[in-house]
């Protein structure tokens, strides 16, 4: 595939569907789905949305390498760029910085060259007290309409010690999960052309993007996230590299999503993606923006 650096923006827009299942937990709720108090949609934060696409770039794509690892600390890696690309280590780099801002050049590059959600999401790299603008930046996705939370108790037969299969009533384990009845959500982002020219992410990048957007959540299936699925994708692939000729926005809202009459006149609840309309207006999209439909 090419490596030619990504040159037109985009806008992206994609449909989820979300039925019995917890699409980001908020800790501050017990782990429950996250809901807007005073509308009561569903929310889905742009940090769940990023997780979710690079676990789907990773098992994708085994040969793509991400700087954010759960198995490996990020000073680890902060020292290995140093040491091969400056020939020194963080400290002995912070110093050069000191003296010489552009020090930091080599190493920036090289981890922009090898990890793919450097490059794509940009990072805060707060040890050498720099941060990277990342091309792809989506925002917090909400439900079209509030969402209904179901909290389910469990047992468990899974007994953590000896003394319990002893001791009457102690010989299963209680808990609870709370998902989402049902639940559709628009997830929104962009790529700009300017930030990928700064980090070098490429046209290939956008294509990987664009898959783990299409297989994200399938990849990270759980027993709390058995059913979420992408329903639409659109891709806004502008003509040039700004594009200043319509908003970010107006491509956002092109991508109408409406509940059918029945729900809408609360005849009866949706239940599944069939119960709404989704609709492009055409008439907002210019001639020098090509829409691709991925899903």
């Amino acid at each position: 595939m090419s490596k030619k650096i990504l040159g037109e923006k985009h806008v992206v827009v994609a449909v989820v569907e979300v039925n019995n299942s917890n699409p980001n937990g908020d800790k501050e709720a017990h782990g429950a789905p996250r809901q807007d108090g005073a509308t009561g949609l569903g929310l889905i934060t742009d940090v769940c949305i990023k997780s979710k696409f690079l676990e789907a770039v990773r098992e994708m794509y085994g040969d793509v390498e991400l700087f954010i690892e759960a198995n490996r600390a990020l000073n680890e890696k902060f020292e290995e760029a140093a040491r091969e690309a400056a020939g020194m280590t963080v400290a002995e780099l912070v110093n050069a910085m000191k003296k010489d801002r552009d020090a930091f050049t080599p190493v920036l590059q090289y981890l922009l060259e090898r990890y793919f959600d450097m490059r794509t999401f940009g990072a805060v790299l707060a040890k050498l007290n720099r941060h990277v603008r990342g091309p792809a930046q989506f925002t917090i996705a909400q439900s079209v309409l509030p969402v209904e939370l179901k909290t389910y108790a469990l047992t468990s037969q899974g007994i953590t010690t000896d003394k319990q299969f002893y001791e009457e009533g102690s010989n299963t384990m209680f808990g609870e999960k709370t998902v989402v009845r049902h639940g559709l959500y628009i997830v929104r982002g962009e790529i700009s052309a300017v930030r990928a020219e700064k980090t070098g992410f490429t046209e290939e990048d956008k294509d990987l993007l664009l898959k783990a957007m299409i297989h994200g959540f399938d990849m990270a299936k759980s027993a709390s996230r058995s059913d979420i699925r992408v329903c639409a994708l659109y891709d806004f692939e502008y003509s040039d590299r700004l594009g200043l000729e319509v908003p970010t926005a107006t491509l956002w809202d092109a991508v109408q999503v409406t509940p059918v009459p029945e729900v809408l006149n609360g005849t009866r609840p949706a239940t599944c993606f069939g119960d709404y309309t989704v609709k492009l207006d055409e008439a907002v999209i210019p001639n020098s923006v090509t829409v691709h439909k991925l899903v």
